[in-house]
């Protein structure tokens, strides 16, 4: 899903946010993997890391709100753009 449109898909270089269950295991809150908040986004966060189309992508953010568990990331720039294969 984009993050700034909250629309299913995912756009070239666009922050994606993913859901799903049991991904932010220990997480309460939100957590930045890099805690100095500027600078390069880790590529993996504890034992999680994520690929979009075979590569492995950069981690904003992990989050655990009222049971609700989602990862936001940044999508590879070398996407096809939406609607298009």
């Amino acid at each position: 899903m984009t993050t700034a449109r909250n629309l299913p898909g995912i756009a070239p270089c666009a922050l994606t946010t993913l859901t799903g269950t049991n991904i932010s295991v220990g997480v309460n809150g939100v957590v930045k993997p890099n805690s100095l908040g500027f600078g390069p986004h880790s590529f993996s966060f504890g034992v999680l890391d994520v690929e979009i189309g075979g590569q492995r992508v950069p981690i904003v953010a992990v989050a655990n709100e009222s049971g609700k568990d989602s990862i936001i990331v940044q999508s590879p720039c070398n996407l096809p753009a939406p609607g298009r294969t």
